[in-house]
Order: structure tokens, then C-alpha cells, then sequence
């Protein structure tokens, strides 16, 4: 992700039928190598969480999470999932 690129949402609520690891990591350098150069919102069971430092999150068979916001964006920061599976699934939440 880089500076100034599309905020909002970029996923919606949804789970899947096998674990997952949503990882995000800042590119800030070896001054600040915990930093996350930016601020993500993820809801993860309906309790949303700020993050600004690099973290892995697990997310276990069934939960349901996301929706996904990145709120800001000041310094590039890589953005991935790593789904537990030889098989992707995904089971969308139905609108309220």
C-alpha cells in the first residue's frame, strides 16, 4: 500500500471454513521497525481495531471479520493473508 492510495473499506464482513493470518508490515526502516507508517481499522467478531504497528493477526475457522478500512497511509506497507487451505472459500455475511 502506498501514500494516498484508495481509502475505505476494501473488503467486507465475511469468514471462511479454515484459518487465516492477515499480516501487515511498515517498510519505515531500521529507525522504526515496528511501525506501521499508517493506521488500518479490521473488525475482527464485530470489535473493531486500530493498528499502527506491524503485526500478524489470526483468524480462526469461522470468525467473522473485516470490514477492512485503511484510514491512513503515510509511509509504504505491505498487506497480505495467508489462508490455511488448499481450498478457498468464502462465505459472505448477508446484509442487515
Amino acid at each position: 500500500m502506498w501514500q494516498r492510495t484508495a481509502k475505505g473499506n476494501i473488503e467486507e464482513e465475511h469468514s471462511h471454513d479454515f484459518d487465516e493470518v492477515i499480516g501487515f508490515i511498515g517498510a519505515k526502516g531500521q529507525k522504526e521497525p515496528h511501525e506501521l507508517g499508517g493506521e488500518v481499522e479490521i473488525s475482527l467478531g464485530g470489535e473493531k481495531y486500530a493498528i499502527t504497528r506491524s503485526c500478524l493477526i489470526w483468524v480462526p475457522k469461522g470468525l467473522k471479520h473485516c470490514p477492512l478500512r485503511i484510514n491512513r497511509i503515510d509511509s509504504p506497507c505491505l498487506a497480505f493473508t495467508v489462508g490455511m487451505t488448499d481450498k478457498y472459500s468464502l462465505i459472505r455475511s448477508k446484509a442487515q
